[in-house]
């Protein structure tokens, strides 16, 4: 697996409780990019590719 999704049940602006979703790499897919961290909330992530191994990655898809 290289992207597994994250939930955050906590939204800190509203105090209340919802779902969330967000996108990271596992550790496999880290051979093609990194996860990105909100820095406003560190919960929160996002994957980006690296331009080099893209080709790699999409043969794999």
């Amino acid at each position: 697996m290289l992207l597994e999704i994250e939930f955050n049940n906590i939204d800190e602006n509203n105090k209340s409780e919802t779902i969330r979703e967000f996108k990271s790499l596992t550790e496999k897919g880290l051979k093609f990019g990194k996860n990105l961290i909100n820095p406003n909330n560190e919960l929160q992530t996002q994957p980006h590719y690296f331009e080099s191994s893209f080709t790699e990655l999409l043969s794999l898809i």
